[in-house]
């Protein structure tokens, strides 16, 4: 994700800090609350831990750490979302880092690795406007839920909430990724309205 940051950097038609850029996207899950709990993820004592060590100057770490708080779906869903451009040029990488064809392998790795999670089932229709306490419903991220409701509860919608062009341009490379597997996924299923569904929902996304 670092590398893809990298690049929206020095695509972007504005200079934006590297040094800025490069630390948020290190350490932007380091104090990630599905890690260390909700509290410790929002006094980012880890991020701080280590660019204090590495001798981070006080006003670089002031900035990362400002974007650290402001990167993500959750508070996105809250209305929070990065200002500087440093945190926008990670924000946008992060989040194509969760879709394509390395979304698809995250996003099935961890439905496999959670119990309470399914792969499929057609009787169960997507949640698709999913809010910020149901997303986050008791610390999760809705795990009792499937691996293909994720393509429409959030996975889909994310190249809409690019901040930059270069951010925009590569997410919708990657959703295009994402069609074409649920595509053949619903053909192979023999579940036909599913296939009507995913075509009404890219329907409302264009309107």
């Amino acid at each position: 994700m670092a590398r893809l940051a990298e690049r929206f950097a020095n695509e972007h038609k504005e200079a934006a800090s590297m040094d800025e850029v490069l630390l948020t996207a290190w350490l932007h899950d380091v104090d990630d609350y599905k890690l260390v709990g909700k509290k410790q993820a929002d006094e980012l004592n880890n991020a701080t831990s280590i660019m204090t060590k590495a001798g981070v100057a006080a006003d670089l770490q002031d900035a990362v750490r400002y974007n650290i708080a402001r990167i993500g779906y959750s508070r996105y869903l809250h209305g929070v979302r990065p200002e500087r451009l440093a945190g926008q040029l990670v924000s946008d990488a992060d989040m194509c880092d969760a879709i394509g064809a390395c979304g698809i392998e995250r996003a099935l790795i961890y439905a496999v690795n959670h119990g309470s999670c399914r792969i499929f089932d057609p009787t169960v229709w997507p949640d698709v406007n999913i809010d910020a306490y149901r997303y986050n419903a008791n610390g999760g991220t809705h795990d009792g839920d499937s691996f293909i409701n994720y393509f429409f509860e959030k996975l889909l919608k994310l190249p809409k909430i690019m901040m930059t062009d270069s951010g925009r341009d590569e997410a919708l490379i990657r959703q295009q990724i994402m069609v074409t597997f649920l595509r053949a996924y619903f053909r192979e299923k023999n579940v036909p309205e599913w296939s009507d569904f995913l075509e009404e929902y890219l329907t409302s996304m264009d309107e």
